[in-house]
């Protein structure tokens, strides 16, 4: 049996490191397999930038409770737009033009 190296073994690519960035919102990584997407992540700044969002998105609703979020607010300026900020912005720039 031919031997390989340790960094040929920890050597993973994009395509191999997005399936192990999806495992390991899961909780699902063994020991090689984090140690070779943390490899990865530190050569490779797209698949961070994955890793990033991907983490970002499990933490979005951090502290809601599932069931306890209450009715959508549908009046005032939320029945022109779900986001009122941007809208404002938006009629601020066109009357500036």
């Amino acid at each position: 049996m031919k031997r390989r190296s340790l960094f040929s073994m920890l050597q993973i690519n994009c395509r191999e490191a997005s399936e192990l960035i999806s495992a390991a919102a899961d909780g699902e990584l063994s020991r090689r397999d984090r140690i070779a997407l943390r490899v990865h992540l530190f050569l490779c700044a797209a698949c961070k930038r994955f890793a990033a969002q991907m983490s970002m998105g499990r933490s979005w609703r951090v502290g809601v409770i599932p069931g306890e979020t209450g009715e959508l607010v549908s009046g005032g300026l939320y029945r022109f737009s779900r986001n009122p900020t941007f809208l404002g912005q938006l009629v601020l720039l066109t009357g500036v033009a």
